[in-house]
């Protein structure tokens, strides 16, 4: 028992790592796992991967709150909401509000976790063949629903071919970092220097939620989490869109919520299908079914245990770690930090995904620029994934 729990400390720090660091993926350090793996016991090593995951996912809003820094598309969401409660002074209050719905979203989904692994054993064989359909769907849907829909279009188009690119593209290790670094990240950071943005005094306050805008974003997100986590390339950005058109509109802190409770339970989920149906919706699953090519319903038993204890240990340490960030934040000098960490995560793409990232990392940048300058949702830049995907089922 205490090899478990030692396992599951060391799986935390290394999503503690991972979350609060940008450039740092838990997908790299999933496959240093792999890379060991015949070295260890294999159930140990993916318990690693499952706490993690799941810590990751809680303190991963650290980085996309205070320097708009997103890792991947489900936290990329929350850049702009968090960005103005930043700019308000309640950067500390939108990551609690994230964590929230972390926390409450993890517990949610592990109540209905026997009917969504009877639902999905039973259902994918019919689904299986709508896949590139309903995903190519729901991204014309989030293209119609913007003004500048042309522009949406040719980011989602360009992002597209850039991804095709960069997969097909041998020499790049760990493609999808320098992918989400050019599209979601370093666009962002450039603005912040270029801007000279400025932080105001953070007040180290929570942001009430009624009981109604504590519901409303947990059951949305609940829901679309549930539906997208049956198809491929489909993740918590475009559930988050999803949730907040079935629950109809949601306030700033509702949607914040939203995305933390849908960032965690489509991690929790990706396991659960991995068990259920064969297939990988993360790369930490699928570096799960590397190490064990047969998940037992034990296995999975146990991820729900791990789980749930990195959840609740995440939420308090993240809850510590944005009260001393919103303290001192205002004491840095915050254009250098956005430097910093510009230069940072192109430094760590050269080392991980080698010299020739710099041209995925160019590209994304130029793409992720333009949904900016022009105000596209960053979502339409998740053709990066949708469109190889569907060329991959054609």
């Amino acid at each position: 028992m205490i090899e478990y729990l030692l396992t599951v400390l060391l799986g935390v720090f290394a999503g503690m790592v991972t979350g609060i660091t940008p450039g740092i993926h838990i997908n790299l350090i999933a496959s240093i796992a792999l890379a060991i793996s015949t070295h260890f016991d294999p159930i140990l090593l993916c318990v690693f991967i499952v706490a993690m995951s799941i810590t990751h996912t809680f303190l991963d809003f650290i980085p996309s709150v205070f320097l708009g820094a997103p890792e991947d598309d489900g936290n990329a969401l929350s850049v702009l909401p968090g960005h103005r409660l930043l700019m308000k002074g309640y950067g500390y209050g939108a990551v609690k509000l994230t964590l929230m719905g972390s926390l409450y979203g993890l517990l949610l989904a592990i109540v209905i976790l026997p009917l969504y692994m009877l639902v999905v054993k039973n259902i994918f064989d019919v689904i299986k063949f709508s896949v590139p359909f309903v995903i190519l769907s729901i991204s014309f849907f989030m293209i119609a629903k913007e003004e500048k829909k042309l522009i949406a279009m040719l980011v989602f188009l360009f992002s597209g071919l850039l991804g095709i690119l960069t997969f097909n593209f041998k020499p790049i290790a760990q493609p999808l970092l320098p992918l989400f670094t050019g599209l979601f990240g370093l666009p962002l950071l450039f603005l912040s220097i270029k801007n000279k943005t400025k932080i105001k005094n953070q007040k180290v306050a929570e942001l009430k939620l009624s009981k109604k805008e504590k519901i409303r974003p947990l059951l949305a997100g609940l829901f679309s989490s549930t539906l997208v986590s049956f198809y491929p390339a489909v993740g918590s950005g475009q559930a988050a869109i999803i949730g907040s058109e079935i629950i109809g509109k949601l306030n700033t802190k509702e949607f914040l919520v939203l995305v933390g409770s849908i960032n965690t339970i489509v991690m929790l989920f990706s396991f659960v299908t991995a068990y259920a149906i064969g297939k990988a919706r993360s790369g930490s699953a699928a570096t799960v079914m590397q190490i064990i090519k047969d998940i037992s319903i034990e296995a999975i038993f146990l991820f729900v245990i791990v789980a749930v204890v990195a959840g609740i240990m995440s939420f308090f340490i993240c809850n510590s770690l944005a009260k001393i960030i919103a303290r001192k934040i205002k004491k840095i000098n915050y254009l250098t930090l956005c430097l910093l960490v510009f230069l940072f995560v192109i430094s760590i793409n050269i080392f991980v995904s080698k010299i020739w990232s710099i041209f995925v990392l160019a590209c994304g940048f130029f793409i992720g620029l333009i949904a900016n300058t022009y105000g596209i949702k960053k979502i339409h830049m998740m053709g990066c994934l949708v469109i190889p995907t569907i060329f991959f089922y054609f």
